[in-house]
């Protein structure tokens, strides 16, 4: 007994699945592996070929020698929004003007008559001849249907003349706080484009998905982002999406991870339902919340210290749009509130004034703000006073050194060793049969000519690649 009391611990259990004759990447393994096991739906082996976890009901895979990654986690995902989208029209594509009018005109024929046509992702930015979409564009080839489309960043949109009197917007309407309804300089009339909060003018009017439709929606995301190997987001979602949350955990059948991080008006006022929000341990839960301190660039509204150096006449001073409540403090409250309940606090920030906002909100309502995880989603561009003194020290040394050509230089450089590399690899082939001592002096030439800061486990991969041939029998 006391025998097998030592030997048990070592006994290895089957796996449910295992990956054989695979190029496996795994963090931390300096070189690929060819064999990994998995049980009850996590990875217990990854390494050389072990057959003790194959049994008899192991699910077996051959990679045929591919590689195999890790799953991927997207940290920024609308996966209700993308699901939904799946289904709609979709205007990325669009070419030109032209283009653009004739996939809606193709789009709404398939419809009925009363039906709102939803969709967008469009952007003119790649466009021959880039000009922003009006509402003439589409209102002779929507047959009187609404229409509400997207812009690609969904900062702003494109309401057609039927969406517009439906949430009644005239040339008379103001700026809601936080938006703005574009119009014509020349007749006052409202062009179609709404930014930001505008959006939501139209927004309202659109007739909400089911439960059924949303649950479909979710299903379908996750099937599209499996197909690119994405298995766990941060899912930016609405407060009053949780329930179809707690829904989608209850009927089980996942295949990505949720972490959510909705997006809610007050943190104070949202508490209850993030606390009292039933997912599934591992596989739905709520992290945090998501805030938005200005718009985009796209759209123009990326609040920036500066203005725009582009303004239109009349607009000298338009530097972006700060969103409500983010400069006045109710966002600062929440910020506290979140680190009170133990959330994280993840806000768009584009604009550099809006991220030198962001972050000096976050450093006073976080004491350790490192530990909390907060996020600055997408910080495209920062003020060099908010950049730490190392990364700033580094990209000056970067800036001077490729303007100074080197850029040239290190491309050069890059060349002339892959050449010696190349020309190294050429006599080995073409001269290691000849002469053992010569192979072994050029085995050792090729691994000093290899770049000490391509790391040690290339290295170690060289030198053994060439001296094992260098080690076989003449004529072998």
């Amino acid at each position: 007994m006391t025998f097998l009391a030592l030997v048990l611990p070592w006994v290895v259990a089957p796996a449910d699945l295992v990956i054989e004759n695979a190029r496996i990447w795994s963090d931390g393994r300096p070189t690929f592996a060819e064999f990994a096991a998995v049980r009850q739906g996590r990875f217990v082996y990854v390494g050389d070929r072990n057959g003790s976890y194959i049994g008899p009901r192991t699910q077996r895979i051959d990679a045929q020698g591919r590689t195999v990654l890790p799953g991927l986690i997207d940290s920024h995902a609308h996966m209700i929004g993308g699901g939904l989208d799946l289904s709609r029209l979709i205007l990325r594509e669009a070419a030109d003007k032209e283009d653009f009018i004739r996939k809606v005109r193709e789009y709404a024929e398939r419809l009925g008559p009363q039906e709102w046509i939803l969709g967008g992702q469009w952007t003119v930015e790649s466009w021959a001849k880039p000009e922003s979409p009006r509402k003439e564009w589409v209102d002779a080839v929507t047959g009187g249907r609404p229409l509400w489309l997207d812009r690609m960043d969904g900062h702003s949109g494109l309401a057609n003349s039927a969406a517009l009197r439906l949430a009644g917007i005239t040339k008379d309407t103001p700026n809601p706080p936080g938006g703005v309804i574009d119009k014509d300089p020349s007749t006052g009339e409202p062009t179609g484009i709404l930014r930001e909060t505008a959006q939501g003018l139209v927004g309202r009017r659109i007739p909400p998905a089911t439960e059924g439709q949303v649950l479909k929606a979710l299903r379908q995301a996750m099937e599209e982002a499996n197909k690119y190997g994405v298995t766990a987001v941060s899912d930016i979602s609405g407060l009053g999406d949780l329930s179809r949350y707690e829904k989608l955990a209850q009927e089980g059948g996942l295949s990505v991870r949720f972490s959510l991080y909705p997006t809610v008006g007050s943190v104070s006022g949202a508490r209850k339902a993030l606390k009292g929000f039933k997912g599934r341990d591992g596989w739905v839960s709520v992290r945090g919340f998501k805030a938005y301190m200005d718009g985009s660039l796209g759209s123009r509204t990326a609040y920036m210290r500066d203005p725009f150096s582009d303004n239109e006449p009349g607009k000298e001073d338009w530097r972006g749009l700060p969103m409500p409540g983010m400069i006045e403090g109710e966002f600062g409250k929440d910020c506290r509130d979140a680190q009170g309940a133990g959330l994280q606090t993840i806000c768009h920030a584009i604009g550099d004034e809006a991220n030198h906002v962001l972050l000096n909100i976050l450093q006073k309502a976080y004491p350790q703000l490192r530990a909390a995880r907060c996020r600055s989603e997408h910080t495209q561009h920062l003020l060099a006073e908010d950049i730490p003194p190392v990364w700033r020290a580094r990209r000056d040394r970067q800036h001077a050194a490729l303007s100074q050509g080197g850029r040239r230089e290190i491309c050069r450089r890059a060349h002339r060793r892959a050449s010696k590399q190349v020309e190294l690899r050429l006599q080995v082939a073409a001269r290691f049969r000849r002469n053992r001592g010569l192979r072994l002096r050029l085995a050792r030439r090729f691994h000093q000519s290899v770049p000490r800061n391509r790391g040690r486990s290339h290295r170690k991969d060289a030198r053994r690649q060439v001296l094992d041939d260098a080690r076989k029998p003449d004529g072998g």
